[in-house]
């Protein structure tokens, strides 16, 4: 069995690993709820690549930001809506997009 690199618990299973740097390319083992906690929260900032690291290996919208970016523009939308027609809630904004 292995440690956790984040907070030195021996892994239980096979653990995960995780990408510290991806040029050159460093990986480190990790258990799953510490490697949740480094990808959501800024509890391990040094075990994260550099925002530059991450847009050179994923490109610069990944499939993920696409679908944040097209969530946005649709909520975006939805409010808009929610304005011009004077409407209380989104409920009520999609019931309107229902009956058109």
């Amino acid at each position: 069995m292995s440690s956790c690199v984040a907070c030195g618990a021996e892994i239980q299973g096979k653990g995960m690993k995780h990408h510290v740097s991806y040029f050159p390319e460093r990986m480190v083992q990790v258990d799953k709820r510490c490697h949740r906690l480094i990808h959501q929260t800024d509890d391990f900032p040094e075990l994260r690549p550099t925002a530059y690291d991450s847009l050179k290996f994923y490109g610069p919208l990944s499939g993920m930001e696409k679908t944040i970016k097209v969530e946005v523009e649709t909520w975006k939308t939805l409010a808009q809506i929610k304005l011009d027609k004077g409407l209380d809630s989104f409920d009520a904004v999609i019931a309107w997009l229902l009956k058109k």
